[in-house]
Parts: structure tokens; sequence; C-alpha cells
């Protein structure tokens, strides 16, 4: 994938298969000029397969890639299968965008798109606390836009949706990031041809605030080109409502005694309250969240404002950190 996206001249994460070390030591010695096993650098090691930052880890020196291609080679991952194989990636610093589309006939539309609320947490580098809906009129979306469109041509993907995972990086060439260190650059992680997943949660949101979903154009796509021709080509500028998800994070190990009554009322009294799902159970034992496969529930939110949004979504914060679960360490 990436290598066909840089071949077309569009930025994409560069990146190594591999199932074994020795080709990765080799690939680190001649792109990266890393030779030595304790030398400082930034890189990402992931299983070929599974989801939801399941085993992606942030190595810190070849030594660090080494023992986690050791550690992930030939373990079960979040999906209950065996890893195959590690993608070894060039680190990517930046805000993380999933941009959701369309396409007919190589006519390339964008159906929304999130902007990730990735942070640091429970010893894990990238846990996922949220996923906003951004306006077509945002200013991100004038450079992810253009940028998908030549992804999707570069992949020769001319019909049915698209899930894509961009990140938006300081600029590649060193002289350019010195003199404007403000300007950022769309570089791919990847795409899938397919709609955006976690079971459809997000369409009812994504309806609130953008009036259609990503399911409803991917099917007029494939069966109602007078329809598809009718879709606009970015999201609505402004939203019709803020909306948002917010997924609900465990921050201890141990046994779950229960889920306080009051704090889980508090949640579903918000005023951007639309829904939820919890999906851990009193009396089982739970860890912290460090990937989509250890979250502890999700809720959905939608609000007139930006600022009730937020509000909302960090009450929500808060009683993750304090009053909403009862665990026995």
């Amino acid at each position: 994938m990436g290598d066909a996206v840089r071949k077309a001249g569009v930025r994409a994460v560069r990146q190594l298969k591999a199932t074994t070390w020795k080709p990765v030591q080799n690939w680190l010695a001649n792109d990266w000029q890393l030779f030595d096993d304790h030398t400082e650098c930034q890189l990402i090691v992931k299983p070929m397969e599974s989801a939801g930052s399941d085993g992606v880890t942030l190595c810190h020196s070849p030594a660090d890639v080494r023992n986690a291609i050791h550690n992930l080679v030939g373990s079960i991952n979040g999906l209950g299968q065996t890893n195959e194989g590690v993608l070894v990636q060039e680190f990517l610093s930046g805000t993380e965008y999933v941009i959701d589309g369309v396409s007919r006939d190589n006519i390339h539309k964008v159906v929304a798109i999130w902007e990730y609320d990735r942070r640091p947490t429970n010893g894990a580098g990238f846990v996922l606390h949220g996923q906003k809906l951004l306006s077509g009129e945002h200013p991100v979306v004038q450079k992810l836009v253009p940028y998908a469109a030549k992804v999707l041509t570069a992949l020769d993907l001319k019909y049915g949706p698209s899930h894509m995972e961009v990140k938006l990086t300081p600029h590649p060439d060193p002289k350019t990031r010195a003199e404007n260190p403000q300007i950022t650059d769309p570089c791919l992680v990847e795409v899938g041809a397919r709609c955006h997943g976690a079971e459809g949660f997000w369409i009812s949101i994504a309806d609130d605030a953008c009036g259609r979903n990503q399911c409803v154009a991917a099917c007029e796509a494939y069966l109602d080109p007078n329809s598809f021709d009718k879709l606009p080509p970015l999201p609505p500028a402004p939203l019709y409502n803020a909306a948002c998800i917010k997924y609900l994070l465990t921050h201890k190990r141990g046994l779950l005694k229960s889920i306080h009554p009051k704090a889980l009322e508090t949640i579903t009294q918000l005023e951007s309250y639309r829904g939820h799902e919890i999906f851990i159970k009193v009396g089982a034992d739970v860890i912290p969240t460090k990937d989509c496969f250890s979250w502890a529930g999700c809720v959905k939110l939608v609000n007139p404002t930006d600022e009730g949004l937020q509000r909302d979504y960090n009450i929500i914060e808060q009683l993750c950190l304090d009053g909403l679960w009862d665990i026995t360490e």
C-alpha cells in the first residue's frame, strides 16, 4: 500500500513488513543509518493484523525494535489470531485523523472526518480517548480532502467506501520545517476499502452532525448514481451539531465490584448524551485501558455547541478517573 502511494509521488509512512529480526536490522542500517543497538530513534512496531492499537509499540532504539518483534510474532492478538508478522514504521508525530469516503468511477467524496484524541495513558503511548467529527470548513479539512483523493487514485480504489487514517505531521523537508515550523503535511498511516467499523456505533451521531453516514453513501455509490452525484464532496459547513464518541477508560487492575449508579446517571443526564454501551461486567477482572480491546465502554455525545460537547466530554473523562468504577485492586 505505502509503496504504491509513494510511487505516485504522495507521502506515506515508511515501513517494512517482516517476520524476523534480520531483514529489519538490514533496513535500519541501510535506510536509517542505525547501526548500533542502542542508537536513539523513534520507530513503531505493530502487528500486520489486529486493530485498535493492539500490540502497537513505540520503540526508542533498534534493541527495542528487536524485542518488540520477538514479543509480537507468534503471539495471539486482540482478534484471536496469531501474529504472523509485523510492520516496522517510522514514528509520525502530530494529530491523527480518520477520513471516511466513498467513490464511484474514480470520483471521491468525503462523508466524514474524525479527529482522534490519542494520548499516552496507563503506560501505553497511543490510547484513544475519543473521536470528534469535523466540519467541512475546518482548516485541516482543506489539506486532508485533496490528499485523500490522491491516495485513493494512487491505489486505484475507484468504487465503494474507504476508511483512511492520516496524520498531519511536521513537513518532511528539514529546511521547510526550520523556516515554517507551523506547516504540517498529511501522511498516510493506512487505508482500508471498507466502511468505518466499531459495529456501526457511530452511525447515529454521524447522521445528527452531518445529515448522512458512510454506510448509506456507500450503497448509493454502488447502486444509485443519481444520489451519489448529489452527495456533497465534503462534510457540512458548519455541522448540524457538534458530535463525538467518548470512550470509557479504566485506570486500575482488579475486580470490578460495581459501576456506581449515581455516576452513570450523571452521564445519562448530560445535555449531550445520546446513548452508551458498557463492555465490562460486574464481578469480572479488569485491566487498565491500553487499546480498544480494553475499553470499558463508550458514550455517544451530540450537542448544539462545541463548548457544550467539550464540557460533557470532560465530565465523563473525570468520572472514568474517579467515580464511575469501583475496582478492588
